[in-house]
């Protein structure tokens, strides 16, 4: 798709414009879905002071607590979290209101015709407009998989925390376990090795081949990762700017900050740029915070492209080496309309 553009695009610009627009999927989200009905419910309350809204919360609570986790890991909302949500929507004017819910429901129209007009302009020939609808699907598809796995995992907290009890193990430890450790733990009271989760936390990697499955933990793990040479060596990466694929165009002037894990969610504040390795449904919450995303990881339909897109947030995915580059506090720039992220200045601390 790229290609193609460039030899009927000569302005690299116009280039990243075009392509974040391909592949924007016109199908809404569950976190826009969520918008949407929470934006209903805060115009509602606002129109008719509705006494039943703490009743109606809870069903929105019931609906989508799950949306800020991934497969069993992050913290599901709670009803505080729900009626800090409407309270923030609750600050906006009516105008205001229905323009956001304006957006959303004409998201699906607009994608649609943003895209035809596109294909139109450049006289894309029919086998690419075939190409632009399965990437348009198999996105959405992806996406809707991983928040349906997001589901899963959170119904099935009761079945896990359970499992936990009679294992003497956290619902989070047995994240780690493998289906066979804990089918023989329960059925065969054989020991999980405990010593084995806390290394499998530090790090794990699992490679399919076309005979095997291998897992990898650490030392192992850094030793295969080394080996498969997928980032630069530390020593090359000392840099001025790095690039990237622009997800979503824009361009922000920040302090960065690298997430890894979970726990670094919580120093990430309102403004500031989202530096991962990727992005996952559990990272919704730092999402909403953050002024940009860059990630190493991903093309233009990640998490971290579409999520981006749906905020209006500029976004560079598959940069390979911004984690490795950037620190906590470094001053920089994101040119999600080049693909740049400049280092404006060091963190020297």
């Amino acid at each position: 798709m790229k290609k193609l553009l460039s030899r009927k695009v000569r302005n690299r610009k116009e280039t990243n414009e075009y392509l974040s627009i391909l592949h924007s999927s016109p199908y809404l989200s569950p976190i826009m879905e969520e918008e949407k009905e929470m934006l209903k419910l805060v115009m509602g309350f606002r129109q008719d002071c509705d006494r039943m809204i703490n009743r109606k919360l809870y069903e929105h609570l019931k609906k989508y607590a799950w949306i800020p986790t991934d497969f069993g890991f992050g913290k599901p909302w709670s009803m505080g979290d729900v009626k800090k949500r409407f309270n923030k929507f609750l600050q906006f004017s009516v105008p205001e209101l229905e323009k956001r819910l304006r957006k959303i429901e004409n998201h699906t129209q607009e994608i649609r015709e943003k895209k035809n007009e596109l294909i139109r302009s450049l006289n894309l020939p029919e086998d690419v407009q075939k190409i632009i609808e399965l990437v348009e699907v198999m996105g959405f598809v992806r996406l809707y998989r991983r928040y349906n796995w997001a589901q899963v995992f959170y119904y099935a907290t009761p079945l896990l925390e359970e499992m936990g009890k009679r294992l003497k193990l956290r619902r989070i430890d047995l994240l780690f376990c493998m289906y066979e450790e804990i089918r023989d733990a329960l059925l065969h009271q054989k020991r999980i090795d405990k010593s084995m989760i806390a290394t499998r936390k530090k790090k794990y990697t699992i490679h399919f081949t076309s005979e095997k499955v291998i897992y990898y933990v650490s030392p192992s793990a850094d030793e295969f990762l080394g080996s498969q040479q997928f980032y630069e060596p530390e020593e090359k990466i000392e840099r001025k700017s790095i690039e990237g694929t622009v997800a979503c165009r824009g361009k922000v002037r920040g302090i960065a900050k690298i997430v890894l894990n979970l726990s670094d969610m919580k120093k990430v504040r309102e403004g500031e740029i989202l530096v991962a390795h990727e992005t996952t449904p559990d990272f919704l919450p730092v999402m909403e915070k953050a002024s940009a995303f860059v990630t190493d990881e991903g093309g233009l339909s990640c998490h971290a492209a579409i999520v981006a897109r749906e905020m209006g947030r500029p976004c560079i995915v598959g940069t390979k080496i911004a984690t490795k580059v950037l620190k906590d506090g470094d001053f920089i720039e994101v040119d999600a309309v080049n693909g740049i992220i400049k280092i404006i200045k060091r963190n020297e601390k």
